[in-house]
């Protein structure tokens, strides 16, 4: 019993479609998932039966862009763009709109 609680499974799947369609079946009783994945599913399918638990965060997963390396304009403008939006509060009314929660973590790593 690796993880310290008694009757504990763990189960791993192949990817977060197979574990969410697995929880939603009831073949397992949780799983770990993105905030934003999981909020989208129980909204989208009227799943009153789950929950996100926020208070219990796995890990901290932040998102990020590419560019093509000779994108030096576009790369500079996200830059400023993120670093912008953040010093405003702008970014934070983002992520509550979107994801539903604040950014894990607090403040994100700006340049």
């Amino acid at each position: 019993m690796a993880t310290g609680i008694e009757g504990l499974e763990v189960v791993r799947f192949d990817d977060d479609a197979l574990a969410m369609q697995a929880l939603i079946s009831g073949q397992v009783d949780a799983t770990a998932a993105v905030a934003a994945v999981a909020n989208d599913v129980i909204t989208k399918r009227k799943l009153d039966n789950l929950e996100v638990k926020r208070e219990v965060p796995l890990f901290t997963l932040y998102w990020s862009m590419a560019t093509r390396k000779d994108a030096t304009e576009l790369h500079q403008w996200l830059n400023n763009f993120i670093y912008y939006a953040e010093v405003t509060g702008k970014l934070d009314e983002l992520h509550k709109k979107w994801i539903g929660t604040p950014i894990p973590g607090g403040k994100l790593p700006t340049f």
